[in-house]
């Protein structure tokens, strides 16, 4: 079990998390997280249902020895925000006419994949655009703010992250950095 998606302390029987690494990535790294848990899904654990958003639940009849799954299947069913936001930024592509200069090729539940040209101006674009757009709140009350940030590279290993509303300047030094 992954620490992000609920896992516990487990270097007593084997695993990797220690105490630390789990206070250090709930406590300091996430601390929203164990709020969140605290305060959403463990009363939710006691009445057998967690509300995921858009109207569906999640229901169980041993809520305590299922404490884990309600936490971890709640952050899954938000993954539907990606392709939410996808749709919208297609439709922004399209409109503006960047469809020719930007090709969305993959989304995983928590990342867009994409081409885009070399060029800064276009980059900016997408730049601003992509990550304002990510982090729209989509669901009332949201509780969690988005985040959302881009890296840009010519494979998937050898990549650099882009500041959030980076200026063309910064966009052509990153660029640079790419090609060191």
């Amino acid at each position: 079990m992954n620490i992000s998606d609920g896992g516990f302390p487990d270097s007593h029987k084997g695993g990797g998390i220690t105490p630390e690494i789990f206070d250090a990535f709930h406590n300091e790294l996430y601390p929203g997280v164990t709020k969140f848990k605290k305060e959403y899904v463990e009363p939710a654990s006691q009445t057998g249902k967690l509300h995921l958003g858009f109207g569906a639940h999640i229901h169980t009849s041993n809520p305590k020895d299922d404490a884990l799954t309600l936490f971890n299947v709640n952050f899954q069913f938000f993954s539907i925000l990606i392709p939410i936001a996808s749709a919208k930024f297609d439709n922004l592509l399209e409109s503006s006419g960047m469809d020719k200069h930007i090709k969305p090729f993959n989304m995983i539940h928590d990342a867009n994949y994409g081409m885009v040209r070399n060029d800064s101006t276009i980059i900016k674009w997408l730049n601003d655009n992509i990550v304002r757009i990510m982090c729209e709140d989509y669901l009332i009350d949201q509780l969690i703010p988005l985040k959302a940030s881009i890296d840009i590279g010519y494979d998937l290993y050898n990549v650099v992250q882009l500041p959030n509303n980076a200026d063309s300047t910064i966009i052509q030094a990153k660029l640079a950095e790419l090609n060191q």
